[in-house]
């Protein structure tokens, strides 16, 4: 009974969540280190400086349609009533010329993303001229530059691609390597080890139920940035533990430990982590998940969360974001977006609630529809849920027709 009061003791002082997101700031973690790795391998990375264009895209002008170069001052009297005939000389196609140079009044066949050569400032399209033994013939001026795209109307070298603490998305990767850019400095992935705890996950264990949590979490969080991966099952043994966290700590960036949260008096985690750590905070006022603990281990994270696979990952992405945020400065962890809300919804009062939502496409944009549970451990309401809204424990309820900001589960981008 001692042991049960001591473990309830520490969930007697709850704090709210917007302290324990500040103390999560306020510690000092070790910062991932930086590399340097090739652009094509740096989706979903975390840039880890600012990254420039490196020379103008495109590098010299080009075609945007088949058709002929021409210079204006041999189309200038182009009229429905002077047709103006030019001699072909020569053809360019993308990556390859048959061409010498510019002969006054004459005109170059050119291809799609062909070259343009020096003294064309216009090229117009085959269907536009009358084509015939060689030659063509015009019955307008067109515009100057018309359908070429200029050297560096794209990008130019010095333009911003990258901000610092951004993901790297698909796009950022085609404009680096068009403005020439080979290497980029990014963060390295930040490795999470999740560990289960309970004699029950165990194959000998009576009444064995199947590890769901630690599934749930490594697959959660594996992403770009993130290289999550199961650290080991431990039975109710602190030393069993402490050994298997002090392993984790070796090896990751960050530490994850399921099972360990219940005022039952077989967690053993509190008294393995009080040889190895510092409380950051025990227990904050969150549903589901106020009894999720987090420590510090030589400047590393130890996550003490639940056993039951939804409200742990909940509440555990909550405050892991704002770790990822602190340790590298990533401006968006997960996409989010802004929705109407389908109906009312209470909230506890002093109580952060994260609620599943299922979005609805609405006439007006996205409705947000919050999903009713028969409890917060519900593993279905996943099944329809596409993000997350958090209620802040000082509202004790919203309204329909209010906007909130959900943050999505799936897109990253």
């Amino acid at each position: 009974m001692e042991k049960i009061r001591r473990k309830m003791g520490k969930f007697l002082k709850l704090i709210s969540l917007d302290e324990a997101l500040d103390r999560i700031r306020n510690t000092a973690w070790d910062t991932p280190k930086k590399e340097s790795i090739h652009v094509a391998s740096s989706l979903g990375r975390i840039s880890a400086g600012d990254v420039t264009a490196k020379s103008n895209f495109p590098p010299w002008n080009r075609s945007l349609v088949d058709g002929f170069a021409v210079n204006l001052s041999d189309c200038k009297s182009a009229s429905d009533t002077n047709p103006v005939t030019l001699e072909t000389n020569g053809v360019v196609e993308a990556g390859r010329s048959r061409f010498d140079k510019y002969i006054e009044g004459k005109c170059t066949e050119i291809y799609t993303g062909g070259i343009v050569p020096d003294s064309y400032d216009a090229v117009i399209m085959a269907e536009d001229c009358i084509i015939e033994e060689g030659n063509i013939t015009i019955t307008s001026v067109p515009k100057q530059w018309a359908n070429i795209e200029r050297a560096g109307d794209d990008l130019r070298g010095g333009d911003m691609i990258l901000a610092e603490s951004s993901v790297i998305k698909p796009w950022n990767i085609t404009a680096l390597v068009s403005s020439g850019v080979e290497t980029v400095d990014v963060f390295e992935k930040i490795r999470v080890g999740v560990i289960s705890t309970g004699n029950e996950l165990f194959s000998d264990a009576e009444g064995k139920i199947p590890n769901t949590t630690q599934n749930l979490i490594v697959n959660y969080l594996n992403r770009g940035f993130i290289e999550a991966r199961a650290a080991g099952i431990a039975h109710d043994d602190s030393r069993e533990i402490r050994d298997m966290i002090n392993v984790a700590l070796k090896e990751n960036h960050c530490v994850v430990v399921t099972g360990g949260t219940s005022l039952g008096g077989k967690d053993e985690v509190p008294e393995a982590m009080s040889e190895i750590s510092n409380v950051v905070f025990g227990g904050a006022m969150i549903r589901p998940g106020r009894t999720m603990t987090l420590y510090e281990s030589d400047g590393k994270p130890v996550f003490s969360v639940s056993g039951v696979p939804v409200p742990s990952m909940l509440s555990f992405d909550l405050f892991f974001e704002e770790y990822v945020r602190t340790v590298t400065g990533l401006k968006e962890y997960r996409k989010t977006l802004t929705a109407t809300l389908s109906s009312n919804v209470s909230n506890k009062a002093g109580y952060a609630g994260i609620y599943r939502v299922n979005l609805i496409s609405g006439e007006d944009g996205e409705v947000a529809e919050v999903i009713k549970t028969h409890g917060s451990g519900s593993i279905s309401s996943m099944l329809k849920s596409d993000g997350t809204l958090v209620i802040p424990g000082t509202v004790e309820g919203l309204e329909a027709g209010e906007h909130v900001k959900v943050k999505l589960f799936g897109d990253f981008y």
